[in-house]
């Protein structure tokens, strides 16, 4: 295919996967009211006030985007692998996909995690106002909370991803993260300092650290399995 085919094809795909994004969207947008329920349950029996009149559109909007992007993403991340697969060697394929899937499992995990973690940082920010102080939650401000608090945690998911498909690739072997593994530790305790939305710099940041601690030793363990297979087969095909 020339150049200007290429990219009506990535046009066509990019609009296709708009538009199975935004009727994922307007089909969260119904089931907001669920999304609500289960975002409120951290709160542990607060209800959440609404201070302005549109609040409650936005936050809701903003629910069925994020619930959609997700919901979608086996299509969109089709279309990725339809557009990409055609212009990569075999190898590199079978790192790719399962590297896209891997991106979307981890993320729901790491959301998952972030959505468990919020009711003890709640309970720890809230044992802060003590009995001077009424709190009254914003459903704005919890919200915008725990969506990036979930994002962050989903985000921070993916640095394994990242890291066995460097080494599958052949780009980074694996001896670089074990030689490396202090600043990796920094960096994600640093990271979990960052995205935990408590005063406390010890206990929350620890919890946060412990999975991304498991998956960075995880990812390297991967990475050397990958290596020894591949000297392997080139062993085997030498010979």
């Amino acid at each position: 295919m020339g150049l200007i085919d290429h990219l009506q094809e990535l046009r066509w795909r990019i609009l296709a996967s708009l538009a199975f994004i935004a009727a994922a969207t307007v089909a969260m947008y119904f089931a907001s009211s669920w999304l609500l329920f289960w975002l409120d349950r951290p709160l542990g029996g607060l209800h959440l006030v609404a201070f302005g009149p549109v609040d409650g559109f936005t936050i809701r909007l903003q629910l069925a985007f994020w619930s959609g992007l997700v919901l979608s993403s086996p299509f969109w991340l089709y279309q990725l692998l339809s557009f990409i697969l055609p212009g990569l060697t075999g190898g590199e394929r079978r790192v790719v996909v399962p590297a896209l899937i891997s991106v979307v499992v981890l993320f729901l995990v790491g959301a998952l995690a972030g959505y468990l973690l919020l009711n003890p940082a709640l309970r720890f920010l809230m044992a802060q106002f003590g009995s001077q102080i009424r709190y009254l939650p914003s459903v704005t401000a919890y919200i915008n909370m725990a969506l990036f608090f979930m994002i962050a945690m989903g985000l921070s998911f993916q640095f394994p991803v990242v890291m066995v498909t460097l080494m599958a690739l052949g780009l980074v072997r694996p001896e670089f993260f074990r030689k490396h593994r202090k600043v990796g530790y920094f960096a994600m305790f640093a990271f979990a300092e960052l995205v935990t939305p408590v005063a406390d710099p010890i206990v929350l940041p620890t919890l946060v650290f412990l999975p991304l601690l498991l998956l960075y030793e995880g990812a390297i363990a991967l990475g050397r399995w990958l290596a020894l297979r591949r000297r392997s087969a080139a062993a085997t095909s030498s010979s």
